[in-house]
């Protein structure tokens, strides 16, 4: 794989990384059309990459907001503060534990139960997907129509009020 191939990668990464859809499915298609093998432990290491460095331009973005919000407690003068920072704090430990045991849970289902009994892989891998275009397709279409359906829901609502 080439540099320019990654620059691409990493182009599309960037651009829907932070808009309603799968940053990762488009990633995956982007692979798939220059020939490339998105089950590959290489291009799985890739597209983590692509995450990893997403995740920390947004960090650094919004490095003042979180700063502020992950200050010691006794910077703040008042206890709404206080109180804010520390409801911040456990949302995000919550949320993190949550989408461990949610991701694990699903990794295993997809894996043991899907891939192994359901489809007879002899081994399977949630990376074996990343190989299924139409699936992925699919996914797309649906995480799409429900975009639209919920802004068609939200625009009626919003007629209404």
């Amino acid at each position: 794989m080439g540099f320019l191939q990654i620059m691409i990668l990493a182009v599309i990464q960037a651009l829907t990384e932070l808009l309603p859809v799968s940053s990762s499915a488009h990633v995956i298609v982007a692979e798939r059309l220059m020939g490339l093998d998105p089950g590959s432990p290489e291009m799985t290491f890739l597209l983590v990459m692509l995450h990893t460095g997403t995740m920390f331009s947004v960090l650094i973005y919004f490095w003042a907001r979180w700063k502020r919000l992950l200050a010691p407690m006794g910077t703040t003068a008042d206890s709404v503060g206080k109180m804010a920072k520390g409801h911040f704090l456990k949302m995000i430990i919550l949320a993190t534990a949550c989408t461990g045991v949610l991701g694990l849970a699903l990794k295993i289902i997809i894996e043991q139960v899907i891939l192994e009994r359901v489809l007879g892989y002899p081994h399977g891998e949630v990376e074996q997907l990343f190989r299924n275009l139409p699936l992925i397709g699919v996914a797309l279409l649906a995480g799409g129509l429900l975009i639209i359906a919920a802004g068609i829901r939200e625009s009626g609502e919003a007629v209404r009020s």
